[in-house]
């Protein structure tokens, strides 16, 4: 399915071409918007290389497409119901989250009075560290991004590099964290912004809040997230079967009653 929402994407971009061209194959042009777009951030935080690679990849991508329809994989009908399924499911996504689950939100008091009914849950199993964790291909991006950020640039404007973390910081355990960012983060004193890490992964920046020892019940910033979750959840499920369940008078429904039956399975007496 993945290669439908990239014919879907790459259809969105040719289709307003005003600006100044970043780059472009045949008549189709990548523009400066949306070049942002692809990287997910202004260019102007990111590094040159970085860019650069954005650039080249929206280029293969382009040729990759235009090659597939050259070929008339799109006259296919396999692929035809393939993507014919997953508009279907897009359509459906959408009227779940644009209608049903419209305006559903999960207010800060419950969010509290649940951590507060259920604390003795959340008691840290391991010593843990709250940290913004950015993730960095190449070294290069990485010296710029770090020297950046030492300059005063808010490290919230990375947002693309973020790494299982949001731009207030996410905790982790030692076990959770490659072992070269672990080593540096359980040695450095909160507030603290780390140099480049280099692991197997590529290169991270840490920037550290704070700590957690283990057997201490853990802070409600440190699973307001699970929490919302676990409601939100709730209710949604609740908002969606009431919405199928109206749905279902509103339409001629038949099953055959062959797969209505159910069948009990007998234990083997002993």
């Amino acid at each position: 399915m993945k290669r439908y929402i990239l014919i879907l994407f790459l259809l969105l971009l040719s289709c307003s071409n005003k600006e100044e061209p970043v780059a472009r194959v045949d008549e189709t042009i990548l523009t400066e918007d949306e070049l942002s777009q692809m990287v997910g951030y202004s260019s102007e935080v990111l590094s040159s290389g970085y860019v650069k690679d954005a650039v080249n990849s929206w280029i293969d991508q382009e040729l990759l497409y235009r090659e597939a329809r050259k070929r008339k994989l799109d006259r296919r009908e396999d692929i035809k119901q393939e993507i014919e399924e997953y508009s279907r499911y897009i359509l459906t996504e959408h009227l779940i989250q644009e209608v049903v689950l419209d305006g559903l939100e999960i207010e800060e008091d419950s969010l509290l009075d649940y951590y507060n009914r259920n604390s003795s849950l959340y008691t840290a199993q391991n010593d843990m560290v709250r940290l913004i964790l950015l993730s960095i291909e190449d070294a290069d991006t990485a010296s710029s991004v770090h020297e950046k950020i030492t300059n005063g640039v808010p490290i919230g404007r990375f947002e693309p590099f973020l790494y299982l973390s949001d731009s207030s910081g996410s905790f982790f355990t030692r076990d959770e964290l490659p072992k070269e960012v672990a080593k540096v983060a359980f040695s450095m004193g909160d507030g603290k912004l780390s140099e480049p890490i280099e692991t197997s992964f590529g290169y991270f920046i840490i920037k550290k809040i704070s700590s957690v020892k283990q057997g201490v019940i853990l802070p409600f910033e440190a699973v307001r997230d699970d929490i919302h979750y676990i409601l939100y959840s709730r209710k949604s499920s609740d908002r969606i079967s009431s919405f199928i369940d109206s749905l279902r008078g509103e339409h001629s429904i038949w099953i055959n009653p062959s797969y209505e039956e159910t069948t009990d399975v007998e234990e083997d007496s002993i």
